[in-house]
């Protein structure tokens, strides 16, 4: 991801389908989990579908959080456009609400 990539917007897009792909992710797997553990009805040998659903449904639960706690501490930025559009500034941002919108 380019500079101009950062003052343009699209960088900002791209991090926001990337988390929403990991949150997506997390929740399919906590909800696949389910349904083996809840709705099916079947019993096998050697292993049990159930104990994979709540692996499954752990597992989704886990990636949630990290996912949370991984977008929650990387760093925010501020990026300021001079004349022409050119980049000044790139430096960490004190409080993400505060920082200008570009």
């Amino acid at each position: 991801m380019t500079g101009n990539d950062l003052a343009t917007g699209i960088g900002r897009d791209r991090l926001r389908e990337e988390t929403a792909m990991r949150i997506g992710g997390s929740i399919f797997l906590i909800v696949l989990g389910a349904i083996l553990t809840f709705a099916i009805h079947v019993q096998t040998r050697g292993f049990s579908v159930h104990t994979i659903g709540i692996i499954l449904m752990i597992a989704g639960a886990a990636a949630a959080a990290l996912t949370l706690v991984v977008w929650s501490q990387r760093a925010k930025t501020v990026i300021r456009r001079g004349p022409g559009g050119e980049i000044t500034e790139v430096r960490p941002a004190p409080d993400y609400d505060e920082s200008p919108r570009l």
